[in-house]
């Protein structure tokens, strides 16, 4: 498998692999690695490997899954609305809550994790914690 180098524009946006319009088709998590497969316009098939993921959230996954874009965030401000689709805080644990979100904030501007946003056109929309993500051409 061929790897690809992945960059983002000004707005964090990946551009290469160009994922707009792509078809997200298959989400894998298991044991601190996740796995996401696209289907890109030109019809090439493309793997994204998270590694250390701490969290994962998917939403609406369905048949036909069709991405607006894909944003990487790392070494930047991170606000905390962003993360609260992540997070879920129980009532009892406010204030530890509000503790770890901080920590997870300074991991991301620090630059040792980072947080990767799938924004849809249609269908599943999520989230990835984790601390690296390579792309690769299947």
């Amino acid at each position: 498998m061929k790897t690809i180098k992945h960059q983002t524009n000004d707005d964090f946006q990946v551009i290469e692999p160009n994922l707009h319009d792509s078809n997200l088709f298959s989400v894998e998590n298991d044991q601190g690695q996740a796995i996401l497969k696209f289907r890109l316009v030109s019809g090439e098939l493309v793997q994204a490997i998270f590694t250390n993921v701490k969290r994962l959230v998917c939403n609406d996954f369905r048949e036909g899954n069709i991405v607006l874009d894909v944003t990487i965030e790392r070494e930047v401000h991170v606000s905390d609305h962003g993360l609260e689709k992540l997070f879920i805080p129980p009532m009892a644990m406010f204030e530890k809550y509000n503790a770890y979100i901080q920590t997870v904030k300074e991991s991301i501007e620090s630059g040792k994790m980072m947080l990767v946003t799938i924004n849809p056109s249609y269908g599943c929309d999520g989230m990835i914690y984790c601390e690296n993500v390579c792309f690769q051409q299947i």
